[in-house]
């Protein structure tokens, strides 16, 4: 690989010593992406907004909509939902609203469920009870466990919470055999439990805004794991284990409290972006020349003072 088709984001005082390469501080904006972005932000084919029970007769209009995104206050309106019986695509907007109707449970349709509330803690478990539902989304701050119902999905493929403050993940999540997804977005996740590692699907992981203190060591268990992303968590020690993903392409650990990388990390042969901004590392070791396929490094906001001179390998 030529040296000019790799770039490598750094310290402004660091420029100098790299003059070989292309430097980028933007790539990917700078890794800061969302697993489950290809589901949350998607445009609705329908956007409704029911303000009062009167509106309810609207959905009789809707009965043969594919995809909608609701907008209400109501319970009584959700409840009337069921009727969307070709429904498969269903995006609720729900502010105040504190339980979701069983009758939404009916709706047989069902692939994507997001749902946003502010007042929602409360989720039944007859969510279960929808037999296509492959992709979940929550948005519910006053949420603060995860509904056991949702482990019992046996057709999920992607699950994702956002500014929900859930601290643990139980370890039935490892009963959901086509999960492919997991985002945890702004939530006061402490640990990942070894279950995890039954989900044999998982290729993408992203842990944004946590409280992990400690490097889950369960990854290098997920045999096509692809992405990870653990960012603005609190770990400061990589282990060697991760080494072992080998499938790994995609590698964003920014804004940690990390001092160190394992000379082993340049066995991820596969790598081509690794984000690393924003922890507390000064010194670099020598493997880092080892990459195989690196595209990208982001090494911004760190401690470093010099570069190894095998960099240059790259």
């Amino acid at each position: 690989m030529m040296s000019n088709e790799i770039t490598i984001a750094i310290q402004r005082n660091l420029i100098t010593l790299l003059s070989i390469f292309t430097l980028s501080t933007s790539l990917f904006a700078q890794g800061d992406y969302s697993i489950l972005d290809a589901y949350k932000n998607k445009e609705y084919r329908y956007v409704i907004d029911l303000d009062s029970d009167n509106n309810s007769d609207s959905l009789e209009y809707l009965k043969f909509v594919g995809e909608l995104q609701i907008i209400t206050k109501s319970e009584s309106i959700l409840a009337d939902l069921s009727v969307l019986k070709s429904m498969r695509r269903l995006s609720l907007r729900i502010p105040n609203v504190t339980r979701i109707p069983s009758s939404i449970f009916e709706m047989e349709s069902i692939e994507t469920l997001n749902i946003e509330s502010d007042s929602l803690h409360y989720l039944s478990d007859s969510i279960a009870y929808l037999p296509k539902l492959k992709h979940i989304s929550l948005t519910t701050p006053r949420l603060s466990e995860i509904p056991l119902g949702i482990f019992k999905i046996k057709t999920l493929e992607a699950l994702g919470f956002i500014n929900t403050p859930i601290s643990t993940i139980q370890d039935e999540i490892g009963n959901l055999s086509k999960l492919s997804t997991l985002s945890l977005e702004n939530t006061k996740i402490l640990n990942i439990p070894a279950a995890l590692a039954k989900c044999t699907k998982l290729w993408g992981i992203s842990i944004n805004k946590g409280n992990l203190t400690e490097f889950p060591d369960i990854f290098d268990s997920l045999p096509i794991l692809e992405s990870l992303r653990i960012t603005r968590n609190k770990i400061s020690i990589i282990p060697q284990g991760i080494c072992r993903s080998t499938k790994l392409y995609k590698l964003d650990l920014s804004f940690n409290e990390i001092s160190t990388i394992p000379s082993e990390i340049s066995d991820l042969n596969r790598l081509k972006y690794f984000f690393i901004a924003g922890n507390q590392i000064a010194i670099l070791p020598n493997s880092i020349g080892g990459f195989k396929s690196i595209l990208h490094i982001d090494l911004r906001y760190n401690r470093l003072d010099s570069l190894p001179q095998e960099i240059c390998d790259l």
